[in-house]
């Protein structure tokens, strides 16, 4: 019988090939039956012309698993890693396999693992990309999509929906505002607001705050930030007195007397 054998010494690992012979590898009665019972193996018996070792032989699986006892058992593909990428890419697209040479090799350093050919293989491929230079500059999409990618166009979207140059816009704020008066994150997010739409003001309404109203003038912008603060423990009816001057401010109309 065509077998090999592997030396007692050789703790680390057992190396097999696919398809290949069959390996006699000293093991306990109690890994080899694991491995027979794995399904990993195309056969895993006894040796029977050896006391404690067995006759291991792969079938068509290939890689690498750690056996009881800390050792690896690593089965190598009959093919090449460098040809094996080859194929992989051509069943994919023919016209495009990837491929460094016409005798359709691929350039995998001498490593015959699959993790450390494949690294090998991508950095040659992206050195070979980049060595002509980054792309520079982007290109411009204009899109319709139920999903956000890239900047929305604010102002179209107001025009589109309510048909019209919008007047005002403002912000309700779901918490408080803080002590010292100031929410730099708020306040630059009302600048954008104001600034995409054209307009010179916006506003920023807080559930709760020191002021009623605070205003930030903007230098060499031309815009006013305005920072409302409700008080939600009062009566409706001067809740809702306090929600209209603010209403009227945002449309322009001089609040109520």
């Amino acid at each position: 019988m065509n077998q090999e054998e592997v030396s007692p010494s050789s703790t680390e690992e057992v190396l097999l090939r696919e398809h290949g012979p069959a390996v006699s590898v000293p093991l306990d009665s109690e890994t080899g039956r694991a491995l027979s019972a794995s399904g990993i193996l195309r056969s895993a018996t006894p040796d029977p012309g050896r006391s404690g070792h067995w006759l291991l032989r792969a079938g068509s699986s290939v890689g690498a698993v750690r056996i009881p006892g800390g050792r690896v058992l690593r089965i190598t593909p009959k093919t090449s890693v460098s040809r094996l990428f080859f194929l992989l890419g051509f069943s994919l697209d023919p016209a495009r396999a990837w491929r460094d040479s016409r005798e359709g090799t691929i350039d995998t350093g001498g490593y015959e693992d699959v993790v450390p050919a494949l690294a090998h293989a991508v950095e040659r491929q992206i050195d070979a990309a980049l060595r002509q230079g980054v792309l520079q500059g982007y290109r411009t999409v204009e899109e319709s999509a139920l999903f956000v990618r890239g900047r929305i166009r604010e102002a179209d979207q107001v025009r589109r929906y309510f048909g019209r140059t919008p007047v005002a816009v403002v912000d309700a704020k779901y918490k408080v505002e803080k002590a010292d008066g100031l929410l730099n994150a708020d306040l630059y997010q009302a600048l954008a607001y104001a600034t995409v739409l054209g307009l010179d003001e916006a506003h920023l309404v807080y559930a709760a705050g020191r002021e009623p109203v605070r205003v930030h003038e903007v230098h060499g912008a031309g815009i006013r930030l305005f920072q409302h603060s409700l008080d939600l423990s009062r009566p409706p009816e001067g809740l809702l007195s306090v929600l209209d001057g603010v209403a009227r401010q945002l449309a322009g109309a001089p609040p109520n007397p």
